[in-house]
């Protein structure tokens, strides 16, 4: 089934003051503002800071792997959400893979909230208890918006917990790269190396995949040269 690509309607960007962070020094520097370079999955976008950038979770919220149904969709949504558009990061914590685990708020409304209103992520409750996102994701549900069209859709930590029952090893979201997965996808031209290949660990190539089957299947294609 075709998911009904829902439209975003947002105000022009106040101007906001930020933090500036230094080094990985982040305890007192809660608020920072930046432009979307670039987005992983449905939950997880790079934004830019100084030279660099900064891999960031969307606090509240998570959206199906990229390797399960309706995880290409829940990307390509918040993509064309994010993309290239300035941001406010207000920082929660730090997770387990090193990425900032933020609230981002664009135009002055929260990310994460219209993510779960368009059913495209669910109200990850186990680390939030925000009962408005919770009500935004049963009027999703409701609506059979995003997601919740295809009729029983499974959670992704459960997918992620029946995956390492199934001895994948170590899985982990897929906007976090490890060292147990095989292939690097670049999640800007959508090209994915295996380990060898010159680009294999390229600033861009941070999508992680466990064969050239789910690469394939999440939209990327092999390198023509150092994947075969």
């Amino acid at each position: 089934m075709t998911a009904t690509r829902v439209p975003f309607h947002w105000l022009t960007v106040a101007a906001l003051a930020a933090a500036v962070l230094t080094g990985p020094a982040l305890a007192g520097a809660q608020e920072f503002r930046g432009r979307v370079v670039g987005v992983d999955d449905g939950d997880t976008v790079r934004v830019g800071r100084g030279q660099g950038d900064v891999r960031i979770r969307i606090f509240g919220i998570d959206a199906p792997e990229v390797t399960q149904p309706y995880g290409p969709e829940a990307r390509e949504l918040a993509r064309r959400l994010l993309i290239d558009q300035t941001v406010v990061v207000s920082m929660k914590d730090v997770d387990q893979y090193g990425r900032l685990v933020a609230v981002l708020v664009l135009n002055g409304r929260d990310v994460g909230a219209e993510l779960i209103t368009a059913g495209a992520a669910w109200n990850y409750a186990q680390f939030s208890q925000d009962e408005r996102l919770a009500m935004l994701e049963a009027a999703a549900r409701q609506a059979r918006r995003g997601l919740w069209a295809l009729g029983s859709p499974q959670a992704p930590w459960l997918f992620r917990s029946a995956a390492r029952s199934a001895g994948a090893g170590s899985v982990a979201p897929s906007g976090a790269p490890t060292a147990e997965s095989l292939f690097h996808g670049n999640q800007r031209s959508r090209v994915f190396h295996a380990p060898g290949c010159q680009q294999y660990d390229c600033a861009n190539c941070t999508v992680p995949f466990e064969s050239t089957t789910t690469a394939i299947a999440a939209g990327y294609r092999a390198h023509n040269v150092c994947v075969r």
